[in-house]
């Protein structure tokens, strides 16, 4: 699987995040939701289903997501405490 951003530039996702992404196509999510404490949650027709992962710390969630974010969006996340972004496989 090549993950790059339209930057052209390749990036280094985590295997755990790359099957999380795998799994959301599998299913048919349009969304992939991260939580401190719970497990990776998809939306699946407009509904929230927890995926049977196990629960995720706030440091794993970060090493997930910050291996794909640039330093501008690493920030956002830090002083909003949230961040939607886009990725496809």
């Amino acid at each position: 699987m090549d993950f790059s951003r339209s930057s052209g530039r390749k990036i280094e996702m985590s295997d755990s995040f790359k099957k999380l992404l795998v799994e959301m196509s599998q299913v048919n999510a349009s969304d992939l939701h991260f939580k401190s404490g719970y497990p990776p949650i998809f939306r699946i027709d407009g509904s929230l289903k927890s995926s049977d992962k196990p629960q995720l710390s706030s440091k794993a969630i970060e090493e997930m997501c910050f291996s794909i974010l640039t330093e501008e969006q690493k920030e956002r996340f830090k002083n909003d405490f949230e961040f939607d972004f886009a990725t496809e496989i």
